[in-house]
């Protein structure tokens, strides 16, 4: 309720007056920052990352823990699936 009486003070100190919760998440799936074998590709948006990385990014993270790593595995799989089809189409 006092949000909008005290955000201006927020935005003093250099912050946000915005509360996390109405900022949108970022939903883009990330390579994660490790191994350095990613090629310089760590952090980087799945979409970006070359096909050669994803497929070694793909096999360390399944050897590694498939189950905890299923996730990430899976949106992989789907970048991968999605050049594959864009490259049959053209």
């Amino acid at each position: 309720a006092c949000r909008l009486a005290f955000s201006w003070v927020m935005v003093l100190a250099g912050y946000e007056a915005t509360p996390a919760e109405e900022i949108p998440a970022d939903d883009v799936v990330r390579l994660p920052g490790k191994p350095e074998s990613w090629n310089g590709n760590g952090g980087k948006p799945l979409t970006e990352v070359p096909g050669a990385v994803l497929g070694k990014a793909r096999t360390w993270l399944f050897d590694k823990d498939e189950k905890k790593n299923a996730g990430l595995i899976a949106a992989i799989d789907t970048v991968l699936e999605d050049r594959r089809l864009e490259d049959e189409a053209a």
